[in-house]
């Protein structure tokens, strides 16, 4: 008699994209903040996320039991431990949506998070066990001209100039900046760059008007180009003289 063999298993179904989550521009929505440490998000960008604090973890807590959307804010002060006043932080940040989430043995949580929209700081409560912020979302400009197509075309150029300069970021960088085509995203894009500070991110953040954000960008990347170049040049002088010098050692054996 042949052994009876189980009925297979239907293919497990997989997880449906979540659609972005986004709040209306100019009302004010109550959301449960996390301060950042040397730390920026934008807009579309899916980074990990390690908070310790107790106030952090419990906002991030709060936003997982409710919608999962969150408002990311940095801190002037990177080493100030408890943020008891808006002045402590810069007065604009991102909404971001709560992708995944892991309550670690130490008490920390790790997070996936993905930007959503700029918003402004209003104004929040430090009394309650979570830092719960008043903010205002930022709509996105979508400017179109001659100008802006300049500027953009500008950029993807100055990106794939920075890569090939020996920029510390992986060459697919100027491919992706190429297949871009909303402007405020490209100018977004270049904030992954190392070379960049948080001050200097933070003020791209801060830059809602897109026309200005990309020549921002543009200024950034033709001085960083212009310091790889020249640290180029520097490089190849000082191997010229070394092969000088060990060629007269080499002489004179």
């Amino acid at each position: 008699m042949a052994p009876r063999t189980r009925d297979p298993k239907p293919p497990a179904e997989e997880p449906e994209e979540q659609p972005a989550k986004t709040l209306e521009p100019g009302k004010e929505h109550v959301l449960p903040l996390v301060a950042l440490r040397e730390t920026v998000i934008f807009p579309e960008m899916i980074v990990p996320l390690q908070v310790g604090r107790a106030k952090s973890v419990e906002a991030l807590n709060r936003a997982v039991a409710g919608d999962s959307l969150i408002a990311l804010v940095t801190q002037r002060q990177a080493e100030r431990e408890e943020i008891e006043d808006p002045s402590e932080l810069y007065p604009v940040g991102t909404l971001a949506k709560i992708a995944q989430v892991v309550q670690l043995q130490d008490g920390t949580v790790r997070a996936i998070v993905q930007g959503q929209q700029r918003l402004r700081l209003v104004g929040f409560d430090a009394t309650a066990p979570a830092l719960v912020a008043r903010i205002e979302t930022v709509a996105e400009g979508h400017p179109e001209g001659v100008e802006v197509q300049a500027l953009v075309r500008t950029v993807q150029g100055q990106i794939e100039q920075y890569v090939q300069s020996g920029a510390p970021v992986p060459p697919e960088a100027a491919v992706a900046a190429r297949n871009i085509t909303e402007p405020g995203l490209l100018a977004d894009m270049v904030a992954y760059s190392p070379d960049m500070s948080t001050e200097q991110r933070q003020e791209l953040l801060e830059t809602f008007d897109v026309i200005e954000r990309l020549k921002l960008v543009s200024g950034f990347l033709a001085r960083q180009i212009e310091i790889l170049e020249l640290k180029g040049k520097i490089q190849s002088e000082v191997k010229s003289e070394m092969d000088k010098t060990q060629q007269i050692g080499r002489a004179h054996v």
